[in-house]
């Protein structure tokens, strides 16, 4: 009798151990789900829904501290300073080290307070035992990883210096040829660290102008008349380059990316000339290496139903190509080197929400 007392005492230890860990696991299911759902309104701009989400996953897994700082990043982002202390601070009574917390805390209080992590801050708890959690602490609101696309339309400020010493050395003068542009489009992953590797293919740069070059022609008596011929010219180019950068999460939506292009430029120089004096139309090639460092700032501005973003950006930098030289029709040796500041405008695709 008392074996089958204590085999029945047991069996209901076990059955009440299995049925709250299978409602905790629920609650953290629960947890995971909200939460998500509220980052996905706060990044679609929703903070009435974003607020909700967080806090039904608070509901059901009230030590979630990334709910809590999620939760404070919507309320101060509405200006609701006081309801965003309260929550910075929750999360610093679960995880007293956080550090995007801490400076949250001190810069609503202000630098004259105390700062936190004093007396007002529990310990640190022990780990969170459900396993849900834990993965969303792995993949907190910091993890930048993840492939995106963009679509850039470039505008330069380009020299014409070599346009212009082409002329001169056979008499004559350029104009023109100061602005390039471009279009193309890229590919890149960020790592979780912030580390982003790309690639990037250019249509451009592409400039043209004109210049006068002392010439003349014989008239119906066969005697000389001098003139100048007006030749157009213009210097087009395709452009591979491997983008290397890094990525800094500086506001919500909000990122800047400093990087650099490094990549080759297939250049087509041509050269043409309708004027009354002569007729021709000459085209010949080269190659140059390309240096393009650039600083990239992109604004989310949709997450859209599949949990992809849309963002839009703009990027300002130098592009630098080194000199490469071509011969003309007429057998004139000539450098060509594009160069200048460029700014690019920038439609972003993300394949999951960056932030």
């Amino acid at each position: 009798m008392k074996k089958l007392l204590g085999c029945g005492f047991l069996t209901a230890v076990l059955a009440v151990g299995w049925a709250s860990g299978a409602r905790a696991d629920a609650d953290a299911d629960a947890a995971l789900a909200h939460f998500k759902a509220g980052k996905a309104a706060a990044n679609a701009g929703n903070d009435g829904k974003a607020i909700a989400e967080f806090k039904k996953a608070l509901k059901s897994f009230p030590d979630y501290y990334q709910a809590h700082r999620a939760l404070g990043k919507v309320y101060e982002s509405e200006g609701k300073k006081d309801l965003a202390l309260a929550q910075f601070k929750a999360v610093l009574t679960l995880k007293s080290d956080d550090a995007y917390a801490l400076a949250a805390v001190k810069r609503l209080k202000g630098d004259d307070e105390d700062a936190p992590g004093s007396a007002e801050v529990a310990p640190k708890p022990k780990a969170s035992r459900h396993r849900r959690t834990e993965v969303a602490e792995e993949r907190d609101t910091e993890d930048l990883s993840g492939f995106s696309v963009h679509v850039p339309l470039m505008a330069m400020l380009s020299s014409s210096s070599d346009m212009s010493t082409y002329f001169t050395n056979q008499g004559g003068s350029a104009s023109g040829g100061n602005f390039a542009w471009g279009v193309g489009i890229g590919g890149d992953y960020c790592f979780k660290f912030g580390l982003v590797l790309g690639a990037d293919i250019l249509d451009g740069p592409h400039r043209s102008g004109s210049g006068s070059i002392p010439g003349g022609y014989y008239n119906a008596e066969y005697d000389w008349v001098n003139g100048n011929d007006t030749v157009n010219y213009s210097v087009d180019q395709d452009t591979l380059l491997f983008t290397p950068g890094w990525r800094f999460h500086l506001a919500p939506k909000f990122y800047l990316e400093p990087r650099l292009g490094l990549g080759l430029s297939f250049i087509t120089f041509n050269v043409s000339d309708n004027s009354n004096y002569s007729d021709y139309n000459y085209t010949t090639y080269g190659t140059s290496f390309v240096f393009w460092p650039e600083v990239r700032a992109e604004y989310l501005v949709a997450t859209l139903p599949w949990e992809g973003q849309i963002g839009v950006g703009a990027e300002v930098g130098y592009f630098y190509g080194t000199s490469t030289q071509v011969s003309d029709i007429w057998g004139y040796d000539t450098s060509i080197q594009t160069n200048g500041l460029t700014l690019q405008a920038t439609v972003d695709y993300h394949f999951k929400p960056a932030f």
